[in-house]
């Protein structure tokens, strides 16, 4: 007599990487459906308060992060980050304030995960001398 094997859950184990490479393919293609397949590279904040790369802003979007400046991450990623003293400002919202404020480069910026509106300083004086904020 033969006896039908039934499949519970022990047999039907699916080893963790299957199941990752699924979510991570899922992932990809909810993005790709959703965003262009265009190269705009911006520099993002992320949720847990990094910055990363991304290759367009509707990528970081989707990825819940807040687009920082179009171009590369002068100062990626989670670690505190010793900038350059170089002068070479930049306005950017305040994320603590959300006032402009001018910041003495982009990596300031970055650190300060402010949002770049423009290179140069946010505001000038009537005499054309830069009012710093």
């Amino acid at each position: 007599m033969m006896r039908a094997h039934s499949m519970d859950a022990a047999h039907m184990r699916i080893p963790a990487i299957v199941l990752i490479c699924a979510s991570l393919y899922a992932q990809a293609a909810f993005v790709a459906s959703h965003c262009p397949l265009a190269r705009d590279v911006v520099c993002g904040a992320t949720s847990d308060g990094g910055r990363a790369q991304f290759v367009n802003p509707c990528v970081a979007r989707t990825k819940g992060a807040r687009v920082l400046h179009k171009g590369e991450c002068a100062a990626p990623g989670n670690e505190p980050m010793m900038c350059n003293m170089l002068y070479q400002p930049v306005c950017a919202t305040d994320l603590a304030t959300k006032a402009e404020k001018t910041f003495p480069n982009l990596c300031h910026a970055e650190v300060a995960n402010a949002a770049v509106l423009h290179e140069g300083d946010c505001a000038a004086d009537s005499s054309g001398n830069a009012a710093h904020h």
